[in-house]
């Protein structure tokens, strides 16, 4: 018995053992940045808000450069959310160059009124494309999770199950594994169907329905990150619940 009891514990272990921590780090939605063309406005020259315009075009394309790099080395993207938002900073990148030199070669200021706008309203890069970008690799890294978590609850119920094929009380693991599945299912119910919501968004849904969906993006997402701690927590109490059952 005392053989057949150190059996189960270990197999529980090496069954959970790089499941359960991997799941624990959905990475949260940054704090939006709001895209305005202050620096170009009010300008004393043509030649001052053309340099404005290109600074502003300029930090736009290195945020887009920073976050194409993110998307393409992430291990938890699928490949049609990462084609689809690579897709999104080429055509972005490529607008804004192909502004800027409209706002070069403009040569009054009502040209440059008309232009100069379009830096922010045509692309949305900061009130759009990187907050659905982080919501997409949020969402996505969640749903890894949930296929983690679902092998290690899978784990916990066939060592459940040889515990009382064995004659142990599994009462209380029993509680702790349902317990983990509903966190599980609330996340794959939840947080995981934000990337397909919110991928297809661009400049032209701002102001709505972009900023309702990415707000409920982001509540549903912070919401998942509560459901993956709960589901972890209950996964351990469980594997605590079956050790104490059987002994050592």
């Amino acid at each position: 018995m005392k053989r057949t009891r150190k059996l189960l514990v270990m197999a529980l272990a090496i069954a959970m053992l790089g499941l359960v921590p991997q799941v624990a780090f959905a990475q949260g939605v940054p704090d939006r940045d709001h895209p305005t063309v202050e620096e170009v406005e009010h300008p004393h020259s043509i030649g001052e808000a053309k340099k404005r315009a290109a600074a502003a075009i300029a930090k736009r394309l290195v945020a887009l450069g920073r976050i194409d790099a993110r998307v393409k080395t992430s291990s938890h993207i699928t490949g049609a959310h990462k084609d689809r938002l690579i897709g999104d900073y080429a055509t972005a990148r490529a607008g804004l160059s192909a502004l800027g030199r409209q706002i070069q070669d403009a040569e009054t200021q009502e040209e440059l009124r008309e232009l100069i706008p379009l830096i922010a309203t045509d692309y949305r890069v900061y009130l759009v494309i990187l907050p659905k970008s982080h919501e997409v690799l949020a969402s996505d890294r969640m749903a890894d999770g949930v296929v983690r978590l679902t092998g290690a609850a899978d784990a916990v119920l066939a060592a459940i199950e040889r515990a009382e094929g064995a004659g142990f009380n599994m009462e209380e693991a029993r509680e702790f594994l349902r317990v983990a599945r509903s966190e599980i299912d609330a996340v794959s119910n939840g947080a995981v169907p934000v990337a397909d919501q919110v991928i297809g968004l661009s400049a032209a849904d701002w102001e709505e329905p972009a900023k309702s969906m990415l707000e409920a993006g982001k509540a549903a997402l912070e919401q998942g990150r509560r459901d993956i701690h709960e589901a972890v927590d209950a996964l351990k109490s469980a594997h605590r619940a079956i050790k104490e059952a059987v002994g050592d």
